[in-house]
């Protein structure tokens, strides 16, 4: 398993350039184009820049042919005619963390750490009840780190299920000091196949290719497997981050973590 640290937001000389985007299919371009915020729309670009860049190295193909699907929630994925390499990326401030294994799919998150949030009421709306009361047992000093290790934790649980902000919050539960790895206390699988199973309303061309993505999409899971054969580790890939890792069926896999690659890569 290869991680690939990356600064996104300027080159080795520091320039803040408007990235070309021509390396985007037509729907990341029409995606980019809905962002109102200039520097989150040329964060995205240059993600999916930086995405395109590794994943034509894996696949031995130029960036603008890498075939990029998105699931039914819209997690980005290869198709499947093109093997089993599972991906996933984040990104925080000028950095963007991308996973990459072969046969597991994978959830990785990354976090700049912010005094100044909201943690409670995010915690209060998004973390399952046995996360919140952890965190309100410890000390002030130590509370800050310790929500951006749940937040990140969580995340890339819910990124490796293909799910998102949208599931219950008791559809997982992580430890919030806990070891470094094995943090994944539970998975609620029948909250992961409900929220799969929601139904969204579409047009009807929307409709099509949605189902038929969404065929493609089961056929490249993994089985559902117990958290203890997860694979879950924190990282630590710059100061003032946070960020964690989760492979269903991923444990003993060796995790390589590449170092920081500026602008294109």
């Amino acid at each position: 398993m290869q991680i690939h640290l990356i600064e996104l937001g300027q080159g080795k000389r520091g320039e803040q350039s408007e990235p070309s985007g021509r390396l985007l299919d037509a729907s990341e371009r029409a995606r980019a184009a809905r962002f109102l915020d200039p520097a989150a729309r040329r964060q995205f670009v240059r993600s999916r820049e930086a995405l395109r860049h590794l994943l034509g190295r894996y696949l031995g193909l130029k960036p603008d042919r890498v075939p990029i699907l998105l699931g039914p929630r819209g997690k980005p994925r290869l198709d499947p005619l093109y093997g089993e390499l599972h991906f996933n990326l984040s990104h925080a401030g000028d950095f963007g963390l991308f996973a990459f294994v072969q046969g597991h799919p994978v959830g990785i998150d990354l976090e700049r750490i912010q005094q100044s949030t909201d943690l409670d009421g995010v915690a209060a709306r998004f973390f399952d009840p046995a996360e919140r009361e952890a965190l309100r047992r410890l000390s002030p000093a130590g509370s800050v780190g310790a929500f951006y290790r749940v937040w990140t934790r969580r995340e890339a649980v819910l990124k490796a299920l293909g799910l998102g902000l949208s599931a219950p919050a008791t559809a997982v539960s992580v430890s919030v000091a806990g070891p470094p790895a094995g943090w994944l206390i539970r998975v609620d699988e029948s909250q992961r196949q409900q929220a799969r199973n929601g139904k969204v309303q579409r047009e009807e061309a929307q409709r099509q290719e949605a189902q038929r993505q969404e065929a493609q999409w089961q056929e490249a899971q993994s089985p559902v497997v117990p958290a203890s054969s997860w694979l879950t580790c924190d990282l630590s890939p710059l100061p003032s981050y946070a960020a964690a890792l989760a492979v269903p069926g991923g444990a003993g896999l060796r995790v390589s973590v590449q170092g920081v690659q500026f602008g294109r890569v």
